[in-house]
């Protein structure tokens, strides 16, 4: 198992590059793939890569997304999130413990949120670092975000919630309610079994003492709290207890309503607004709230960036020749020649990990495009076994940059997660291998004089 992580991390370390590498590659290569079985011409794919349905065609839903892993961090700053993490962190009294815990907690906070989870799941580790010194941080690490394996089947996956209201995608309107989705016998079945038996694989993963790598716990700093000196009007009405108060009645007094007469549907707007008036409730004060949207808004960074490429490849799949022709068609035929109504939400989900499929078939976040709900109408599936086998189907790829580059410790090149709060440790390790890359280099040359001191040695015994 060891051998094995050490293999991948390497491949990593040496071949992904950073995510919006991806999304430039990608483009082209569906430009081209276009350009070669359809009859658009160039400038036709370009029209269909930057007008309004192609470059601009994701803005309200990557707004959704934002808010999501935003709103998420935000809560997770809370003091008093802190403070339970810190509670929970007490239980660990062993290496063992340490990795069960971690990888449970933070299996169960992305479920309920997965930019929440993110955030909390390495805040925990922090804390366990300085319970368990003698756990390998590198593991410690990767088992915070290894929970995010399940973020689709919680509360905050996009294509379930998305699919719960009404939604009309390639000429199909339908409605899945999450009865179906999130809260499936099947897909709970699978996120109880993930939680009881993810803790155990990472344990297993555990290096014996001589190599395991342990964090310098000075360097687990917490960040200082803020003060805030009210001296001015302007302070008074920003710290206002009146405010406050009004902005969550005001809130929860809608989400309430929205129960009460929609039932317990979840969408993605009315997921993103409890955890919006959560996190004000929980940080106290209206003050305290702006200044953690602006700290976590840079956790955002790769969706603002990515998102509009993604748009655009959709809208270059879907832009149809003259003769009605599109390579978001030839794929949809494709795919419905080799599939039955019974076998195409699992093809769906295999496809997921085959790299071909997968390069064309690329969403952000995990959301469906028009050629998917086009298997499902022309072949009369399901949608909502074929949307579901899609987002479980997705890999942990490099639209988790935060998961790929903590799960690696730092050795991982294109991760730069800015919001796990772990200063330092990243710069530490990469510190710890230039030294020992150093120390292996000395003796390769101390070893070749060596030889070539015995050779000579020899060649003068004999004369």
């Amino acid at each position: 198992m060891r051998a094995l992580t050490n293999f991948f991390v390497k491949i990593v370390n040496r071949w992904l590059p950073d995510a919006f590498l991806f999304a430039v590659i990608l483009t082209l290569v569906v430009f081209v793939l276009s350009l070669i079985f359809t009859d658009n011409s160039v400038i036709d794919m370009v029209v269909y890569w930057g007008n309004d349905a192609g470059f601009w065609g994701l803005l309200s839903f990557s707004m959704q997304m934002i808010m999501v892993v935003v709103l998420g961090t935000a809560f997770a700053s809370a003091p008093i999130v802190k403070k339970i993490l810190r509670a929970i962190a007490n239980i660990a009294n062993s290496n063992k413990s340490a990795i069960l815990l971690v990888t449970f907690v933070s299996g169960i906070c992305c479920w309920l949120n997965w930019g929440f989870g993110l955030v909390a799941g390495a805040l925990l580790a922090r804390e366990i670092a300085r319970k368990v010194p003698t756990v390998d941080y590198r593991l410690l690490i990767a088992s915070a975000y290894s929970g995010f394996v399940i973020w689709h089947a919680g509360l905050s996956g996009s294509i379930p919630l998305t699919i719960s209201s009404e939604t009309t995608v390639g000429g199909v309107t339908f409605s899945v309610p999450i009865s179906d989705t999130i809260f499936h016998p099947a897909n709970l079945g699978m996120v109880i079994a993930i939680l009881v038996l993810m803790p155990f694989l990472n344990w297993m993963m555990h290096p014996d003492k001589e190599h395991t790598v342990c964090v310098d716990t000075s360097l687990l700093v917490d960040e200082e709290e803020r003060t805030y000196d009210i001296k001015v009007p302007a302070d008074r009405i920003e710290h206002s207890r009146i405010l406050w108060i009004l902005t969550l009645v005001l809130g929860f007094a809608y989400i309430v309503y929205y129960f009460a007469t929609s039932g317990f549907n979840l969408g993605l707007n009315i997921v993103n607004m409890i955890f919006m008036f959560v996190g004000i409730l929980a940080h106290g004060d209206l003050r305290r709230y702006v200044d953690a949207i602006g700290d976590a808004s840079t956790t955002a960074a790769g969706i603002i960036l990515q998102f509009p490429f993604y748009a655009g490849i959709m809208g270059m799949m879907v832009g149809a020749d003259e003769n009605g022709v599109s390579l978001a068609g030839v794929i949809t035929n494709a795919m419905m020649s080799i599939s039955t109504d019974v076998t195409f939400p699992m093809i769906t989900f295999l496809s997921r990990y085959r790299q071909l499929l997968r390069s064309f078939r690329r969403r952000p976040v995990g959301r469906p495009g028009p050629r998917r709900y086009a298997c499902c109408r022309a072949d009369g599936h399901r949608v909502r076994p074929c949307s579901h086998g899609y987002c479980l189907g997705r890999p942990v790829d490099q639209h988790d940059p935060a998961l790929l580059g903590s799960a690696c410790s730092g050795y991982c090149r294109p991760a730069r997660p800015r919001h796990h709060g772990l200063p330092g440790h990243r710069h530490h390790f990469r510190r710890y291998r230039r030294l020992h890359r150093r120390r292996r280099k000395a003796r390769r040359r101390r070893a070749r004089r060596r030889g070539r001191i015995l050779i000579f040695s020899l060649y003068v015994h004999r004369l």
